[in-house]
């Protein structure tokens, strides 16, 4: 002790004591730990010696001990362990825990105990108090028997008050739920320990019902319209009055009104009513069984947008981003507009394979009330291109080949990184029906960003993790893509509104390293204190803002210029060599690049006055060198880019390689001192190259040999194949850059985007692609009915197969039974029957969207269709081939054939001679051709867009007649809220045919009827002879139709209409007709997007022999 307070500090005499006092009551607990510990030593390894012993030993018996009220059967029903089986520590504790679950016990413990016969578990448990009775008073609206299942109390079990008291909130919550907002649940007895009873005590209220949400104070919006972005419902039906009084609907709930004022606001905000307020009162009846919510609105001042500015865009001119703006200066605020400014400029820079390229609005506020300035932030990153795709399919048993997915990208390995054309692809293959979302399916689509320590050290197809995920595309839309850029300097905190925009310092411009500028950190920089871009070299100067073919013009699949032959060197330029530049002078200072080379700042490009460099078209026309692009065979990995331009000597040694060398090579530039080349390291090689100035030749970068997968690489399991991810198959053109709409040599045509990389001052990245998707059910029976005005009442019956593979024979009766045969190869078959009052038809067809793989569609079928016409009966039987491509998003074309067996009989009497002539039997055979033209913003329901389809048939054998139609959609939306609702639509339609004089009577032109001349009656217009119409080989007809909202909600329109046109023998116009009307469009999501058709249409202009039909429409459901 003596030492413990010789060491102690001298300190006042009372604090000593203190301090003594602490540290003898310190050694003392001490001594305790130490001789608790040598107790412990010595008797440890008797007590492990035991239950060593124990586990190894199967148990004897499990016992319950402490229970008092609760059998030890109905307590052994919960315990797993058993006699017979050792001890497993782990069971033990799950046994421990699911007593617990019970809420039977207070507490529970377990010990083994050595017995001659063996260990005995023994579970010792204390019982809670035990619940003798449950009642409830006062539920007069709700049964007893769901207010006892929603508490889960039973009597002779355990009693809890916590457990009472929240059984009486759940009931109070369930009471609210229906609609009883005053309901009050209490605890008579249960809420003591004391009580062995539970009695709830309602107060159930009046079942409260909203019928009526009134606004007041708004001017922008109307009432229903307000109404439809609130959670809030209302009794009854919106467009029905008084329905407000029936006694279904619209409970109450106050948990909503928050909601509603917050998406209100939302609502104001995106019109430019940032001042906006909202606040809500609710009124309640005497009875307090109806309230009304009234949400009083103090819209504010509308803000209008006074200037709009620019900063950060370098590669995209200012002039390229304002053309066809949708929000311009002066105009009030939108949302949607800004919206859609921003997404094209997010596009335009997607174009350029700049996938991390972020956009953002900010708005700055003035001191002049209702105007506010618009900065849009553009940080432009770096083109990025694809490195690889890798394809995982999930699924019980997964039976589609991968091919399904990959050719359904628009983009491949080597192609730039698009979201757009990413986005694209994902909504292709949601499409896919074995990949659908809404029956179960799942597709996803990571982008995942190589790290630079992946690219300098590639190894062929394997990933790399440590670049991370970027994108998430998973749900509709892209998230945000660009993270921190560690090439960018932010701003530490947030910039003041009330700094004048050009008030920033001036940079220390730096011409070569832009994004590091210090004229960056400030958001707010005009563009006089910016650093320039350098102009692009001589060879490229030429490529201003005048050129054709900018990112907006950029096909869909864009000549790929990084994928080369197979076991050939890939050696392009990354950019134009450099021209010959004057020596430096002396005094020149030196600074390090973005490629690790030096340059010289004095050179008299250095402050040249930047011209943002705009991709060219004719870039590939003025390379000296172009790579070809080929089919990569299965299993050959696509090799990464060099990024140098290729030595002639050097490119004619590696031809004669069957191999990449494993060796690096010393990169030769042809520049003079101080001055980089396109790249003087290789990213895809193992070590760095090291660059000499001192050769005039330029470089070759050759890529190392792939080297073996990993022995923990990962494998991807799918219905055709199983590899590691550095063995990724690539079998479709799809994965070699040629793809849907592209061409297999990058100089015919010559690619619109031209070198999206042209003028970069650093490399372009990679990112990989993984698709993983989850099988749906394919199998599909579907039942449906349609009734109309022109076929009568039809039925339906389906039986589909939407991820069919006719190649894809049994082998073995497992493959029947476990459904491999004849699956998972995205093909479709269908079987479809449609017996009708009038016309009837049954059809086997079979579609393969991209025949072996390729680019090209090819469908069959076989048909049987019988339809009873007012002058004689149809029956036609045969089948029917026809290959297509789709061109572009918005282009397909497509090759038909026809052989049919046609019979008409039963004719009218007397039966004119053109239809004489065709009684019987009738072979037909044509060969013939379809181009589509569809831009429609949607197929059902367009409301923008345009629509034109253009038909040839040519009869082979015994009709030899030809026929050419083409008929053309064109819709505008005329006027819509400020929300974008409400559109009224004005849509044309027009159609001209023509079919020469030997057509047959069967294949000429009709009219009339709700879809091609209302007012009119099916095939009532057009030339008779002897009261039977036969048709005509002119035919041109137009439509003019608006379509205007009627409710709130959209899903009710009316239509004024006119149909105007003539059917005749010949080329010429003797009868033309005028018909006019109105309808209804009805819109029930139950029965399926295509609404229901009322048309009323009458007939001014008319043939005296014409048929009239005053109604017309058109009712489908199917399920």
């Amino acid at each position: 002790m003596a030492g413990v307070t010789d060491d102690t500090p001298t300190v006042p005499n009372r604090s000593r004591t203190n301090s003594n006092g602490v540290r003898l009551r310190c050694a003392s607990a001490s001594t305790g730990v130490a001789l608790a510990c040598l107790i412990a030593a010595v008797a440890m390894p008797a007590l492990a010696e035991d239950y060593l012993s124990a586990v190894q030993q199967p148990l004897a018996q499990v016992l319950i001990d402490g229970n008092v009220t609760i059998p030890a059967s109905e307590i052994q029903k919960h315990v797993s362990s058993r006699p017979g089986r050792p001890v497993d520590p782990v069971l033990v504790r799950e046994d421990v825990r699911k007593l617990h679950d019970t809420r039977w016990f207070a507490s529970v413990s377990q010990r083994v105990k050595p017995t001659d016969e063996g260990p005995v578990l023994i579970f010792t448990v204390v019982e809670k108090p035990i619940l003798r009775k449950v009642g409830f008073k006062g539920n007069r609206k709700i049964k007893t028997r769901y207010l006892a299942a929603l508490t889960g109390l039973q009597p002779d079990h355990a009693y809890d008050v916590l457990v009472n008291r929240e059984a009486a909130r759940r009931i109070e919550e369930y009471y609210r739920d229906e609609g009883f907002a005053f309901a009050k649940v209490t605890l008579e007895k249960g809420d003591s320990v004391r009580d062995r009873e539970v009695i709830f005590k309602i107060e159930e209220g009046p079942k409260v019902r909203v019928v009526s949400v009134q606004f007041r104070g708004n001017t922008i919006a109307s009432d229903g319209r307000l109404s439809t972005y609130l959670m809030t419902d209302k009794a009854g039906f919106d467009f029905l009055p008084f329905s407000n009084r029936l006694p279904f609907g619209g409970l109450y709930d106050p948990t909503t009104i928050p909601n509603d004022i917050a998406v209100l606001t939302k609502y104001y905000h995106d019109l430019g009513f940032f001042d906006v307020s909202i606040s809500d009162q609710v009124n309640f009846s005497p009875d307090r069984a109806k309230v009304t919510i009234v949400y009083s609105i103090n819209e504010g001042l509308r803000y209008r947008v006074r200037r709009i500015e620019y900063d950060g865009n370098r590669v995209l001119p200012t002039k390229e981003l304002v053309r066809d703006r949708n929000l311009n200066e002066g105009e009030y605020f939108d949302r949607r507009g800004l919206d859609r400014d921003l997404n094209e400029i997010r596009e335009s820079y997607g174009n350029l394979g700049r996938l991390y390229a972020s956009v953002e609005a900010i708005p700055r506020f003035s001191e002049t009330p209702g105007v506010a300035d618009l900065i849009v932030r553009i940080d432009e990153d770096k083109p990025y291109i694809i490195r690889n795709i890798y394809v995982d399919i999930a699924g019980t048993h997964p039976h589609t080949k991968t091919n399904v997915i990959r050719n359904h990208f628009t983009v491949a390995p080597g192609s730039i990184a698009n979201p757009r054309e990413i986005r694209r692809s994902k909504s292709r293959i949601e499409g896919v029906p074995a990949f659908a979302a809404t029956t179960g399916g799942a597709v996803k689509v990571d982008i995942q960003r190589v790290s630079s320590e992946t690219q300098a050290g590639f190894r062929g197809q394997s990933p790399d993790t440590r670049g991370g995920v970027d994108v998430y595309i998973h749900d509709g839309e892209a998230r945000r893509y660009r993270q921190d850029n560690p090439y960018l300097s932010r701003p530490a905190a947030e910039p003041q509104w009330s700094e004048p925009f050009d008030s920033a310092p001036e940079a220390q411009t730096n011409s070569r390293r832009p994004a590091i500028s210090t004229a960056r950190n400030n958001p707010f920089a005009s563009s006089a204190t910016r650093e320039e871009r350098p102009r692009p070299l001589d060879s490229f100067a030429a490529a201003d803002d005048s050129t054709t073919g900018g990112p907006n013009d950029l096909e869909l699949r864009p000549d790929n210029p990084f994928v080369g032959p197979p076991h050939q060197p890939m050696s392009i330029p990354y950019r134009e060599s450099s021209p010959s530049w004057p020596a430096t002078t002396s005094g020149a200072t030196r600074q390090r690049s973005n490629f690790g080379a030096t340059y010289d700042e004095s050179h008299p490009f250095a402050a040249m006055e930047t011209k943002p460099a705009r991709p060219s078209s004719n870039d590939f026309a003025t390379a000296d060198f172009a790579p070809s692009i080929n089919r990569v065979e299965r299993g050959t990995p696509v090799m990464p880019v060099a990024t140098t331009k290729p030595s002639t000597s050097n490119l004619n040694a590696f031809d004669a390689r069957n191999d990449f060398a494993a060796t690096d090579f010393e990169a030769n530039t042809a520049a003079p001192s101080g001055i980089p080349t396109a790249s003087t390291r290789n990213p895809f090689a193992d070590a760095p190259l090291t660059a000499s100035t001192t050769s005039a030749a330029p470089a070759v970068v050759s890529v190392p040999r792939q080297s073996a997968p990993s022995p923990t690489e990962p494998t991807v399991n799918t219905a055709d194949a199983t590899y590691t991810v550095s063995e990724n198959p690539y079998s479709t053109v799809q994965q070699t850059g040629v793809g849907p709409f592209q061409e297999r040599n990058p100089l015919f045509p010559p690619s619109p985007m031209g070198d999206p990389f042209r003028g970069a001052l650093e490399e372009p990245g990679l990112v990989d692609l993984r698709v993983s998707a989850r099988e749906a059910q394919t199998g599909r029976l579907m039942f449906g009915a349609a009734v109309n005005s022109n076929a009568g009442l039809v039925g339906n019956v389906v039986l589909e197969e939407q991820n069919f593979d006719l190649f894809r024979f049994p082998t073995s009766f497992s493959d029947i039974t476990n459904g491999t045969a004849f699956r998972g190869g995205g093909q479709r078959f269908r079987l479809e029957a449609v017996p009708g009052t009038q016309v009837s038809r049954y059809t086997v067809s079979w579609q393969d969207p991209f025949i072996f793989d390729t680019n090209y569609s090819f469908g069959a079928s076989g048909f049987y269709f019988q339809r009873f016409y007012e002058d004689w009966n149809e029956q036609r039987a045969g089948g029917r081939f026809n290959i297509g491509r789709q061109f572009s998003p918005f282009v397909s074309a497509g090759l038909i054939s026809r052989v049919e067996e046609v019979e008409l009989s039963d004719p009218s009497v007397p039966t004119p001679a053109s239809l004489q002539e065709a009684l019987g039997d009738n072979f037909l055979f044509t060969l013939g051709g379809v181009v589509r033209i569809d831009t429609r913003d949607n197929a059902l329901n367009p409301t923008e867009g345009t629509s034109v389809e253009l038909n040839y048939t040519q009869g082979i054998s015994e009709y030899t007649y030809s026929q050419a139609d083409i008929e053309a959609y064109q819709y505008y939306t005329l006027f819509s809220r400020p929300d974008g609702s409400g559109k009224q639509i004005l849509s044309l339609r027009g159609q001209l045919g023509y079919s020469t004089d030997d057509t047959p009577i069967f294949e000429r032109f009709f009219a009339g009827g709700f879809q091609t001349f209302r007012g009119f009656d099916f095939r009532g217009v057009g030339p008779r002879e002897q009261g039977v119409s036969v048709g005509g080989d002119f035919l041109a007809i137009g439509t003019v139709q608006y379509q205007v909202p009627l409710l709130a909600n959209d899903a009710l329109a009316g239509v004024v209409f006119s149909d105007f046109g003539t059917l005749e023998p010949d080329v010429q116009i003797e009868d033309f007709r005028v018909s006019v009307g109105a309808g209804l469009r009805i819109q029930i999501p139950a029965l399926g997007p295509v609404p229901l058709a009322f048309d009323f249409a009458y007939p001014i202009v008319k043939a005296p022999f014409d048929d009239q039909e005053i109604f017309s429409f058109y009712i489908g459901v199917q399920r």
